[in-house]
């Protein structure tokens, strides 16, 4: 025997009703219902967008009298708000949300998959349910659910706290790898006495004054002759400066540098 789809029981459903439902071009509509008369959107993608409007629309049969398409009347608003509890009903129910919970669905993606529906209706019947239930329990067939204070089902066994609808937690951040260790070498005797009485030469060689210990010498990352003798020829040049002065000037030095390869382009 064919199983027939949600949409296909639909059908059934509002044939035996006498209505018949047609899909067409109504840009701008899901669906629309007059007298006996439905028609779908025929631009609606998937099966469970089409189920979703018949059942709004059969929701309208049903529940609803005469021309609402009036919105910005209050009565009208509020046919339009039963006619969709009564699609939240037919596709998805308060038991359903119940049954996607014992089958391990968490999120609002994954609901919508297991009950057949889309995403949009399902996050509108978990904000009508909140309203109307708020935080008063509800004995369904499998469970019981509770909107407030926070989404809570409870089945045979341990009550827990369910997360529907609620983003997936975000991926824990991907931690760089530890930079290798550098090789290090000492500074000579004769550098580190230097290194001690000027503070213009351990600033362009990156070293602190702590990291200089008494009466040995320093372990320093390994580095090139050629920085400390870039260091050395600094160092004199700033002879006398304080650290401060030289930090300022070196600024002043790159950016000069900078503008006039900006505006040169052969420097």
């Amino acid at each position: 025997m064919i199983e027939l789809t949600a949409y296909e029981n639909l059908l059934v459903q509002a044939a035996d009703e006498g209505l018949n439902v047609k899909e067409k071009n109504i840009p701008g509509f899901g669906g629309r219902i007059r007298g006996n008369r439905i028609a779908i959107h025929q631009g609606l993608e998937t099966e469970a967008e089409k189920a979703d409007t018949l059942a709004e629309e059969l929701g309208h049969h049903y529940k609803t009298v005469g021309d609402i398409t009036d919105q910005s009347d209050p009565a009208n608003r509020k046919q339009e708000r039963i006619a969709r509890a009564y699609a939240y009903d037919l596709r998805i129910g308060l038991d359903g949300l119940v049954r996607a919970f014992i089958a391990g669905c968490r999120q609002g993606y994954e609901i919508a998959e297991f009950l057949g529906v889309t995403e949009a209706l399902l996050q509108e019947s978990i904000e009508y349910w909140t309203d109307v239930y708020g935080t008063v329990p509800q004995q369904t067939e499998h469970g019981t659910i509770r909107f407030q204070p926070v989404l809570m089902v409870t089945v045979p066994g341990p009550t827990v706290e369910v997360p529907l609808l609620r983003e997936a937690p975000a991926p824990a951040p991907v931690q760089p790898p530890a930079p290798a260790e550098m090789p290090r070498v000492y500074f000579s005797d004769k550098q580190v006495k230097r290194l001690r009485k000027d503070p213009v030469l351990r600033f362009f060689m990156r070293v602190r004054l702590e990291d200089l210990p008494e009466n040995k010498a320093a372990l320093r990352p390994k580095y090139e002759a050629k920085r400390w003798r870039y260091a050395v020829k600094c160092a004199n040049r700033y002879k006398g400066w304080s650290v401060e002065e030289v930090q300022i000037a070196e600024e002043e030095r790159i950016f000069a540098e900078y503008e006039r390869k900006m505006l040169d382009p052969d420097y």
